[in-house]
């Protein structure tokens, strides 16, 4: 994928397979895509389901913990953390705790 001017220039491809909804763009395929919006009459509601869903499945993701703390850790402390800093910051992350004392 060539970026120009911030953004990505990857033809994006609309299509059907095997019944499925498809897209693909930039080498990665999305089936069937949550879609809550109606496409005839959209309404803000819609709007607001559709990224509460997203943001839902963005933070559920196993990968999710990682990449924050990791990114964290980056911007607060070292540009290059251990594993060890970097899975006790995640786990912090996931359980809510650390060192015993809760904080959600």
């Amino acid at each position: 994928c060539t970026v120009a001017a911030g953004a990505c220039a990857c033809p994006v491809q609309l299509d059907q397979q095997d019944g499925m909804h498809v897209i693909r763009a930039g080498g990665a395929t999305l089936q069937n895509p949550p879609v809550f919006v109606d496409r005839k009459a959209p309404r803000a509601r819609d709007c607001l389901w559709e990224v509460e869903a997203l943001l839902d499945h963005l933070f559920e993701h196993p990968n999710t913990p990682v990449f924050v703390a990791y990114r964290m850790i980056q911007r607060f402390v070292t540009s290059n953390p251990s594993g060890a800093y970097v899975q006790a910051v995640s786990d912090a992350f996931k359980t809510g705790s650390y060192g015993g004392i809760s904080y959600s």
